[in-house]
């Protein structure tokens, strides 16, 4: 993203009540395992890397938010 990264955006997303509940996956190039912990203490549901295999993308996704089970 151009203005912000994703950090910058989790931390603003987790900053307004209207939008804390609200799930997000985040698509990045920068998928650093290592970053993973101080993404899941911004909310964020969980990550997947680019590129991706588009016919498995929905799948990954109902994972990440536990709508599969």
């Amino acid at each position: 993203m151009p203005v912000m990264d994703d950090r910058a955006v989790l931390e603003q997303l987790s900053g307004d009540d209207a939008l804390v509940g609200i799930p997000v996956v985040l698509f990045t190039a920068k998928a650093n395992p290592l970053d993973r912990h101080a993404y899941d203490s911004l909310g964020c549901a969980g990550l997947i890397a680019k590129p991706y295999d588009p016919f498995t993308l929905g799948g990954r996704v109902v994972d990440l938010l536990g709508w599969g089970t």
